[in-house]
Parts: C-alpha cells; sequence; structure tokens
C-alpha cells in the first residue's frame, strides 16, 4: 500500500484520470489467511524510493568540497539572506551552481525546487512520485539549504495568491498547449492544461508562502519570472514585499540577461540608452556592430546559444526570382516571433496578440495588390514546434489561399532572411531581434508589439491598428525611402549596448552542455580572482547588490 504522504500528494497533483488509472495499487490488500510459521521471520524495511536527481546530489557534493575550500574554517558570518526558487531539471542544475558560488560569496540560500521534470501532464506511478518527493541532498550545508516544495509545510493561499495562479495557469495553458489564442472552453484541451497547471502552481505558491512566513529574506532569484513556477515565485515574492531578481539566457553563449525589479520578457533598456547618451558612434563602435552583423547575415553563429539562420546568402535577384516577387514594386519583410513563447506572449500593443497583427497585415496588404509582403517565419519554430505556426495563422485566415502580392517563407526554406532584408523597402516586426536589425541597415521598420528597442528613436512604434496601417502606408508610398543616416546609426549603438553592454558574462551556458562547462569553470574556479574578475558583478547582481548600468555602458567606451 502507497505510503499515506504519497496519496496525499497525489491527490493533490495527479489530475484525476491518473489517480483513477493509480487507484488499485493504494487499496489495501486483502487480509492474509493466518499461517503457523515454525521459526521468526525476519521482515526487512521497505526500500527508500529511488531518487531520479542522484547525479544532480553527486554533483553538488563536489561544488560543496570546493566551496569549503574556498571559505576555509572560519568563514565570515553571511551578508545577505538568498531565496532561490527553480523548476525543470537544467535550470535547477544551473541555478544550484549558480547559487553555491553565491554562497561563496557571502550569502545564505535556502534554495528551493520543485522536483517535477515537465511543466506538461505526463502521467506518474506512485514510485515515481515518491522518488520526487523524497529527492533532495544527503546533508545540508551551512550556507546553502536544498529544500524540495513536496517537503515543505504549506502557508495559507490566500485569494490574493489564487488570483495570481490562475493568470499564470492561463499563460502556461497557452505556453503548454504552444498556442498563443486559446479558449478555457469545458473539455478543451486548452482547459485540461489550465487546469492541471494549477495543480502544480498552487502547491508551491503554498510552500513558498509557508517558508517566507517563518523568514525573512533580502532577495528572491529564479529564472524568466514570467511563466510556469518560476512567476509564482515571482508574483508571491512580490506580493510579499521582497525585492527580485530574475534571469535568463542571452543570445550570445555564456551570457545571461539579469534583471532586477522585473521579468526577462520585460526587459527596460531605457536606463542603459540614457546612459549611452548622445550616442556616439565612433569607429571602434562601427567595428563591434558589423562583426555582430555579417556573422549572423552570413551564418556565422558560432557565438549563439542557437543558429537561427542557416541558408547561404545568395543574390537578392535570385531570392525575390525563386519567390516570384517584383523587384520594381514596394516590399515589406514581415518577421514574426513563436507565438507561444514568453517573449511574445502578453507584449501585444498595436494589436492584442501577435496572431491578430499577422491577420491584419494580410487583409492590409490583400486591399493593397500594388504592394508586396513576406511573411518570414521564425527559422527556431521547429525548435518550439508551435501548433499556431505563423503558416498555421495564415492558412487559417485566409483558407482559400493567401493573397497573390503575400508570399509564405517557413523555416526551412532555403532563403536567407538578411537577403530578404536587403531587398526590403520596409520591416515590419512584433517585438522580433530583426527589428533593430533591418533599421541598422536603413530599413524603416514598423513596430506592432512592445519591443525592449521600442521608442529609441529608429522605430515607428504603432499603437493601434489604424496606427500600423498608416505607418505602413507611408513608408510605401514614398517609394523606396531609407531611414536618415542617424536614425541608422542610431540602431547600429543600440545593437552595441544589446549584444556587448547589457549581457552579464557567466561560466556556463545552455548550449555548450554543463557538465564540460563545470569541468572548464568549476565552483573554486569562479571563486579564485581570475572568476571575481569575470564574473563578479554578474553574481553581485543576481544577489539583488546594485550594478549601476552606467558602470556597464561606460565599460564599452
Amino acid at each position: 500500500m502507497a505510503h499515506p504522504l504519497v496519496r496525499a500528494l497525489a491527490r493533490l497533483l495527479l489530475p484525476h484520470r491518473v489517480r483513477a488509472a493509480l487507484r488499485r495499487t493504494w487499496q489495501p490488500a486483502a487480509a492474509p489467511v493466518p499461517v503457523v510459521m515454525p521459526l521468526p521471520v525476519r521482515v526487512s524495511a521497505p526500500a527508500p524510493p529511488a531518487d531520479p536527481y542522484r547525479e544532480r546530489w553527486a554533483r553538488l557534493d563536489e561544488m560543496l568540497r570546493d566551496l569549503d575550500a574556498v571559505l576555509g574554517p572560519n568563514p565570515p558570518a553571511p551578508g545577505r539572506r538568498v531565496l532561490f526558487f527553480s523548476v525543470l531539471p537544467h535550470w535547477t542544475d544551473l541555478s544550484l551552481a549558480a547559487a553555491v558560488v553565491m554562497a561563496g560569496r557571502g550569502c545564505e540560500i535556502d534554495f528551493v525546487w520543485s522536483p517535477f521534470a515537465e511543466y506538461v501532464e505526463k502521467p506518474l506511478t506512485a514510485d515515481e512520485l515518491a522518488g520526487l518527493a523524497a529527492s533532495g541532498p544527503a546533508a545540508q550545508h551551512p550556507r546553502l539549504r536544498v529544500l524540495n516544495t513536496l517537503q515543505l509545510p504549506p502557508g495559507e493561499l490566500t485569494p490574493e495568491l489564487r488570483a495570481e495562479a490562475e493568470q499564470i495557469a492561463f499563460v502556461d495553458a497557452q505556453y503548454s498547449v504552444r498556442r498563443e489564442e486559446i479558449d478555457l472552453a469545458p473539455d478543451s484541451e486548452a482547459r485540461a492544461a489550465y487546469e492541471f497547471r494549477l495543480t502544480r502552481l498552487l502547491p508551491v505558491m503554498a510552500a513558498l508562502a509557508g517558508l517566507t512566513d517563518r523568514n525573512r529574506y533580502d532577495v528572491l532569484v529564479t529564472a524568466n519570472g514570467a511563466v510556469l513556477e518560476f512567476a509564482a515565485a515571482y508574483r508571491l515574492a512580490a506580493l510579499r514585499g521582497i525585492p527580485r531578481v530574475t534571469l535568463e539566457y542571452h543570445d550570445r553563449k555564456h551570457h545571461l540577461h539579469v534583471l532586477q525589479g522585473a521579468t526577462v520578457p520585460d526587459l527596460d533598456t531605457t536606463a542603459a540608452w540614457r546612459a549611452d547618451e548622445p550616442h556616439a558612434f565612433t569607429p571602434e563602435r562601427e567595428r563591434r556592430v558589423a562583426q555582430i552583423l555579417s556573422g549572423r547575415a552570413s551564418g556565422n553563429w558560432a557565438e549563439y546559444i542557437w543558429q537561427c539562420q542557416k541558408a547561404a546568402p545568395a543574390p537578392a535577384a535570385e531570392v525575390l526570382a525563386r519567390l516570384d516577387l517584383d523587384a520594381g514594386r514596394p516590399l515589406a519583410l514581415l518577421c514574426a516571433n513563436i507565438p507561444h513563447d514568453s517573449t511574445a506572449l502578453g507584449r501585444g500593443r498595436a494589436f492584442p496578440t501577435l496572431a491578430a497583427w499577422v491577420r491584419g497585415a494580410i487583409d492590409l496588404f490583400a486591399a493593397r495588390p500594388d504592394w508586396q509582403l513576406v511573411l518570414r517565419a521564425h527559422p527556431a519554430e521547429p525548435l518550439m514546434d508551435p501548433v499556431e505556426s505563423l503558416e498555421f495563422i495564415a492558412r487559417s485566415h485566409r483558407p482559400g489561399g493567401l493573397p497573390a502580392n503575400v508570399r509564405l517563407v517557413l523555416p526551412g526554406d532555403p532563403v536567407n532572411t538578411y537577403v530578404l532584408m536587403g531587398a526590403a523597402h520596409l520591416g515590419l516586426v512584433y517585438n522580433s531581434t530583426t527589428g533593430v536589425e533591418m533599421a541598422a541597415a536603413g530599413i524603416p521598420v514598423v513596430v506592432a508589439g512592445r519591443a525592449h528597442y521600442s521608442d529609441k528613436g529608429f522605430t515607428r512604434d504603432a499603437d493601434t491598428p489604424g496606427e500600423f496601417a498608416a505607418a505602413v502606408a507611408d513608408a510605401l508610398a514614398a517609394g523606396a525611402p531609407r531611414l536618415p543616416p542617424r536614425a541608422a546609426e542610431l540602431a547600429r549603438c543600440y545593437i552595441d549596448l544589446f549584444y556587448n553592454a547589457l549581457p552579464f558574462p557567466f561560466p556556463w551556458s545552455w548550449s555548450a552542455g554543463l557538465i564540460d562547462d563545470y569541468r572548464e569553470w568549476p565552483v573554486r574556479r569562479v571563486l579564485s580572482a581570475e572568476g571575481e574578475a569575470r564574473f563578479g558583478a554578474t553574481f553581485d547582481a543576481l544577489a539583488g547588490l546594485p550594478v549601476p548600468v552606467e558602470e556597464r555602458v561606460r565599460a564599452l567606451s
């Protein structure tokens, strides 16, 4: 018979149909027929549940040995109390390593993690659930306690926390079913995803509520902050008045976004842009930016986490001919995000959703056969496998076929996006990075969503569908307009900031493989003078300490 803790957890965390499939394993066996035994029989204790994260705890032991070697026998008292939250295997492994380094730099850390490996519904047996519930390191460290949410006494789930959980669950349902536009109708896939996400979010919020009732923290650290249990931790901390820090991988390998007081999708570069004034476009800055742009256009993405451009450059006339486009007519290039990704969800400005923007653009160009539009799907779509892909949005909007002046370029098509940029008279984006790249090339850009580079003087930012249509008409009515040279310079200054000043250097990277990175940068090396010189500001920022953006901008000059 399953342990009472496992049964209770299953009632809380497993969907009804999964519980039904497992119910027979929880029923007590029929009373056995008494048997007279000639000799007493030793009954061995039941084996403990298998811990699925044994390798993680072995690596943590090694890291903690490094930590103790650096701290020595009489370390100074820690100066900051940190609540570090994580979920999902990769993020938890990486976050643990970061937490150990922070412990070596003067923090006392409660590292809280949710042990589930998937954010979508996956059937779990009673034994698997028991293994998750019991998982954790064999011993705790004075500077770093590792706490499994399934082992923490829950606090009160207030109406405010439940309301936050419901908001997060809706976004999570979009993320889980891989669709931006969903309807929570009864018995729908989106409704099932929404309810399942609530079963994951509420216990985490209750566990963190109890923990923050019992302890005072100087800062909460978590990844992303906008989706999944990361958002649950972020919003609970906001309600409790705990300062918050979020992290996310930057496009460049071995670099992070680190935001204090905001989620990563809400990246605000206003202060950095102000610190860069008067945006001097020096030869050294031009050299840095030209290197970035030429590498991305040519397909040399070795410096980045994933390669978003695989098609080799080709002559523009050849690409236009392949797509049956007329070089003598105005051409707009629409570069889409992946609709259900957290970078696009909830980022509407002129349109409520990315899908609504795509439909609006198609209708706008359908009414103007003298214009041409290329819809360019995000090359990383296959990695995230959206149900609501750009092709799905476009073809479901026009099931009889796209307008004669609209072309659709799919992720795997052998078309280089940067060649299309060179042929385009206008760029249309929601909040894709291609917007600032096109502006840097002197191409006018109309932004329909909330982009981190909006309102910086080199894009036209629409607040309504009418403003979007007017901006497109103004640009294409002018024939083949180019941005004023100074506006293109501003875009290139921004690229320098985004790729060279704002990202924080970090010893470990998503794409390189954490195990290899741990060997290259073990904790003892990160805590050495060499590591401090390279990564010290990063770990200060993660701990919620002030790292003035002005200093990072000045370091470029």
